[in-house]
């Protein structure tokens, strides 16, 4: 099993072995095939790597694979952009977010977090912001563009007794921002899947944790996307229309953001209509807790 790929697996030493792969997201972003973009992970690129590394990666991959899907749209995405058959990307769903389907998991998972010392919320704060961007394949230094005046933001988290938590992709360089008391790194033993419902609101880009919240809320979205010409230019294409795809209050600058949290838009709650839609294009497919269907499948697949 595997959330991305086989890289640290001996496939030579796995014949007839399976490969399960859960994926790590739903979203628009370009993968396997269609990948277009800069740095390593177009190395790993199918088209985009040369013969004989693909040539190597086609020696090494199991022949059996499966790869878990979460609706008709993705089972699409995936199987094309990974050359699988389509019979073989089932609609399962994700286990990452089945502490939203079952309160006896969540409610664990957040005791686990207590005894870690971790509280959401710290005395004296009302409200939670979690900052979530993607991984920018060029590896810029994109942060400080994106945050160029933490003391006015921290002044607007104050004002409205917030704190907003940094949470960027574990390759992404964080450069020397300067911590405040309500701007934080979000702890890297801590899962934030876990508190999607219980932020105040996710600001994110063109991440697929997008979704993921979506699945579980109908509020609380802001769309951070002050970089969106460099990003489709120099880190990763997009393989359908954003605008038709994503919904949440727009942020297109860091005034823009700051205007946003400042006035509260982002906790209205957002057009249901849209909601239902992309809930049914992204998640339509998916078992409500995922787990026990993945391990359903797995052992009627390993009895074939």
């Amino acid at each position: 099993m595997s959330g991305h790929n086989i890289a640290h697996v001996n496939a030579q030493l796995s014949k007839g072995a399976t490969h399960l792969n859960v994926w790590h997201g739903v979203g628009l972003k370009a993968v396997g095939n269609a990948y277009r973009g800069s740095g390593r992970t177009q190395d790993r690129s199918t088209r985009a790597a040369g013969f004989l590394q693909r040539l190597q990666r086609r020696h090494l991959t199991p022949m059996d694979r499966v790869l878990v899907t979460t609706s008709d749209f993705t089972q699409q995405h995936f199987s094309s952009q990974f050359d699988i058959p389509i019979e073989d990307c089932p609609q399962l769903g994700y286990s990452r977010l089945d502490w939203a389907f079952d309160a006896a998991l969540a409610a664990r998972a957040r005791e686990l977090d207590r005894a870690c010392d971790f509280v959401l919320r710290p005395d004296g704060v009302e409200e939670a912001y979690l900052y979530l961007p993607t991984f920018r394949d060029s590896q810029r230094p994109f942060l400080k563009e994106a945050l160029p005046d933490l003391p006015r933001l921290s002044a607007i988290l104050r004002a409205r007794k917030a704190v907003l938590y940094l949470k960027p992709h574990p390759k992404t360089q964080v450069e020397d921002l300067v911590r405040l008391d309500n701007i934080r790194l979000w702890p890297d033993h801590i899962d934030f899947n876990t508190y999607l419902s219980e932020i105040s609101a996710l600001i994110t880009d063109y991440s697929s944790v997008l979704y993921d919240h979506l699945a579980v809320r109908d509020d609380g979205i802001i769309l951070y996307t002050f970089d969106m010409a460099d990003y489709l230019a120099r880190d990763r294409n997009i393989s359908y229309p954003f605008e038709e795809n994503v919904i949440g209050v727009r942020a297109n600058s860091f005034n823009e953001l700051c205007d946003a949290l400042q006035g509260g838009s982002a906790l209205r709650p957002l057009p249901p209509a849209e909601v239902a839609r992309l809930r049914e294009r992204f998640w339509g497919g998916s078992h409500r807790p995922a787990s026990p269907a993945i391990v359903d499948y797995t052992m009627r697949h390993l009895h074939h």
